[in-house]
């Protein structure tokens, strides 16, 4: 049961368990008697249990939040040093980092202000 159960905290006298399987909420549902007997003996007061699935088919308890659109020049010099890196995960990583960027920006290389020949 270790393996599919955790514990999440106490609060209000209740003992919040977070589960990877229905199956696991239903089991400690019928051991909830003789858990809080345990927890009352080893001095922990508990008044009950509050068991919830986190993993499996049960939806998620909110939505994802979408990632922001890097800035333009983030992702071109994101690009860049996804051009130059040596090692290829790292590099796949950079590059799928910098596809957040703008859609207009996309394809272009990431030049500093020093080296656009402004004279400076």
């Amino acid at each position: 049961m270790r393996a599919h159960v955790q514990v999440v905290g106490i609060s209000a006298g209740k003992l919040s368990l977070a589960c990877d399987a229905p199956v696991w909420v239903t089991r400690l549902r019928f051991m909830e008697a003789e858990l809080t007997r345990r927890l009352d003996e080893a001095g922990i007061e508990c008044q009950g249990l509050r068991t919830r699935v986190v993993a499996g088919d049960a939806p998620p308890s909110r939505a994802r939040r979408q990632a922001p659109e890097l800035r333009a020049d983030s992702s071109r010099a994101l690009r860049d040093l996804a051009a130059h890196c040596t090692d290829e995960r790292l590099g796949a990583a950079l590059r799928r980092l910098a596809s957040r960027g703008a859609a207009s920006d996309r394809g272009q290389s990431y030049e500093r202000a020093d080296e656009k020949g402004d004279g400076e």
